[in-house]
């Protein structure tokens, strides 16, 4: 499995759900292998040990645990062992308004609220079609042009237009899919240092459906 099927969101549970449902759709998951918890209700040494014993045959799961702010310092250092060794067949979300130190550099999203997106780019918020891509590229290349460091903008801003696509077409398609994964690649190479900020207007460009 790719280090990608493995997220940590903050303060975006929307965001978490979309990914959770994209994942279901990759790999043919069923409900019944999504298993919900909370931080602060369950035990993650318990926990990665139950995940640690997956029948031979069995599809791949989700483990998705809500409020990780409520994790203790030492729940993040063994989540940081996962993220650095992650199971085959098991798919790992976190989500919650922040994170210890341990896990810093695994968070994919700390978001930029969608109004703020609204605010900068009121335009992309009525763009629900592929066909709607050179109008969402030249609002993003004149955004970044005057703001060449603000990334998680632009980003979140190509995020709002996909998810547009989404609901418009009601259906997830691999090009979405594909868009959508890419990006948070994206996001989190940008954010430790894998990409030059200044080079995100050409990875973006080349991203979007």
């Amino acid at each position: 499995m790719k280090e990608k099927d493995n997220y940590i969101i903050l303060g975006d549970s929307e965001k978490a759900e979309e990914i959770k449902q994209l994942l279901m759709e990759k790999y043919g998951i069923g409900k019944g292998e999504v298993k919900t918890v909370f931080a602060d209700e369950v035990s993650v040494k318990d926990l990665l040990k139950e995940v640690d014993f997956v029948p031979l045959f069995s599809k791949k799961k989700i483990i998705y645990i809500k409020n990780c702010e409520e994790l203790s310092k030492e729940d993040c250092e063994l989540l940081k062992k996962f993220f650095q060794s992650p199971l085959p067949d098991v798919c790992l979300i976190l989500t919650g308004k922040e994170i210890k130190g341990a896990l810093d550099e695994y968070v994919d999203i700390e978001t930029v609220k969608d109004e703020e997106t609204s605010a900068l780019f009121p335009g992309i918020f009525r763009m629900r079609s592929p066909r709607d891509r050179k109008k969402v590229i030249s609002l993003l290349k004149e955004y970044i042009k005057h703001n060449p460091l603000d990334f998680p903008t632009a980003i979140n801003a190509s995020f709002v237009y996909i998810r547009n696509i989404v609901k418009n077409q009601k259906k997830v398609d691999k090009t979405l899919l594909d868009a959508y994964q890419k990006l948070h690649r994206l996001d989190f190479e940008l954010k430790t240092g894998r990409i030059d900020k200044k080079e995100i207007d050409i990875f973006v460009f080349t991203l979007l459906p």
